[in-house]
């Protein structure tokens, strides 16, 4: 790094996942509550909808529904029906208080939003995160995947690294610097042990080889 970068430059360290990766799009819209199908992937609650995209750009609003209601919990949105189905009760259970008190001392949900993220596995009964084959399967049509779901051994996590939109701001067009949405990151994200957490990271110098191995 220090050939490369110079040995002054600064650099940005974080944990890399081995997930499938995916964008999370909030944005505001009318109508009733939605539940996404294979056909109409779409997930809406309380006037607010949000949409999954893989990293090709194809809508895995449904493939992924299993992360929406903690992304949506996580924004601040505590989703009026969180734990009803049997996929959510982990969820409901382990966070369910807390995240209604983080909630009501939020001054505003998230209205709008564009995140970089990354899904995995976590196998409640291990506590460890599964390698990248389970995230392939976890999916509404796969049986077995369902029913670790709803007998609570398994829940999606999504790694959150990004924010690229936020609430009417488009910090890409901005040209917003990394640590300024490392911080609107961490102060948007209600982290959600094992369902919805946010990557550290670390800055330092490209040439403290000390600090940059602690990292790893």
């Amino acid at each position: 790094l220090p050939k490369k970068l110079g040995p002054a430059t600064m650099v940005s360290v974080g944990q890399k996942y081995d997930g499938e990766r995916l964008q999370l799009h909030v944005f505001p819209s009318t109508g009733p509550d939605l539940d996404p199908t294979a056909s109409v992937p779409r997930y809406r609650r309380d006037g607010v909808e949000y949409r999954i995209f893989s990293r090709g750009g194809n809508n895995s609003t449904f493939r992924r529904a299993l992360a929406l209601p903690a992304l949506a919990a996580a924004l601040g949105h505590i989703v009026k029906d969180l734990g009803a189905s049997p996929e959510q009760r982990s969820l409901a259970d382990a966070h369910g208080d807390a995240l209604r008190a983080a909630a009501d001392a939020r001054a505003q949900p998230v209205q709008s939003a564009i995140l970089d993220a990354e899904v995995l596995v976590y196998d409640r009964e291990r506590g460890q995160v599964e390698a990248f084959g389970f995230v392939q399967s976890m999916a509404p049509s796969n049986t077995a995947s369902m029913e670790a779901v709803r007998e609570g051994k398994k829940n999606l996590l999504v790694a959150v690294f990004d924010v690229l939109y936020l609430n009417g701001r488009d910090l890409v067009y901005e040209d917003a610097p990394l640590r300024e949405r490392e911080a609107l990151l961490r102060a948007t994200v209600e982290t959600i042990p094992t369902f919805v957490e946010v990557i550290a990271t670390g800055h330092m110098r490209a040439d403290n080889e000390e600090a940059l191995l602690v990292s790893l």
